[in-house]
Parts: C-alpha cells; structure tokens; sequence
C-alpha cells in the first residue's frame, strides 16, 4: 500500500492498510472511529509493519499538557499522548499544514489504551485555565495514551 507521498506499507505481514472513505456523516453505532494525519515517525512505524506510537511513550506528561503543548518541541521528550479525532476535517487540516503524509482512520474499539476526550474532564473556563478544554474541543480530539496497535488502524482516508 501507499500513502500520498508514495510510502509503501506492508502491516503484520500479510495485512495491508487498504484505502478507505471517512465516515463523516454516517450512522454506524458499532464503530469508534477516530482520525489521525501522520508525521514522519508514524509513517515510519507503518512502513515497517508496526502500530503508532506516542512522541515519548514513557513521558511524565499529563492529559492537560499534552493538550496546551503536544506540538511543540519539548513534546517530544515528555508526552506520552497520541492525538486523534473525531472530525475528519481538523485531520485534513492538520495533514495540510504539517508532513502531508496522509490520515488513517482508527477503530477505537480495537485500541486497548486509555483514550480520553479532554473536553468531557477539563472545565469550559476563560484564560489559561481554561487552554485544556478548549484545544480539545476545537480539534474534537481524542488523546491516546502510549500507542495505537496496527490491528486499530482500518486503512488511509481517500
């Protein structure tokens, strides 16, 4: 399989991430689909056959600090998060400003990690206070925590 830049994947040997359609729009209550675009290490990862995996799966961030600062540098050494989410446009719009290297579409129910939704934890506050709530409601994001097995990802948005 290739992604837009022309990666090849191949998945768990024989499985190959096949191309599929968002579900923007569609009523399908036996499915937990999530959204994520790729940078550089996830399209890595894929092409050696593995799942996703979090900037630092080992970080010493919380929930909240992923949220404010998962984009910045430091991220890298700390946060132990995996961004996804739940509208298809914010993935396109983040696969358009960053790597451009695709979106997969994730099936939640096949992800054995803690996913959290910081927009039902954290309060709708003004300020700084308030950053936690307010960046995970924007991007409609579900974090996940440490990785996201092969067998969770259903294949590349067309």
């Amino acid at each position: 399989m290739k992604n837009k830049k022309g990666a090849q994947y191949k998945v768990d040997g024989n499985r190959k991430i096949e191309r599929v359609e968002s579900t923007k729009g569609t009523d399908n209550s036996n499915e937990n689909i999530v959204y994520r675009a790729l940078n550089q290490k996830d399209s890595d990862r894929l092409s050696q056959g593995l799942g996703l995996e979090a900037k630092n799966p080992n970080g010493t961030w919380k929930l909240d600090e992923h949220l404010v600062g998962g984009s910045g540098k430091a991220s890298w050494a700390n946060d132990p998060f995996i961004s996804t989410t739940t509208d298809i446009d914010v993935a396109r719009g983040f696969n358009q400003s960053g790597s451009n290297l695709g979106i997969v579409k994730i099936d939640l129910n096949k992800v054995p990690y803690q996913a959290l939704k910081g927009y039902e934890i954290y309060p709708r506050l003004n300020g700084v206070e308030g950053l936690p709530y307010h960046y995970s409601i924007w991007q409609q994001e579900v974090s996940v925590h440490q990785s996201i097995p092969i067998k969770a990802i259903k294949g590349f948005v067309k």
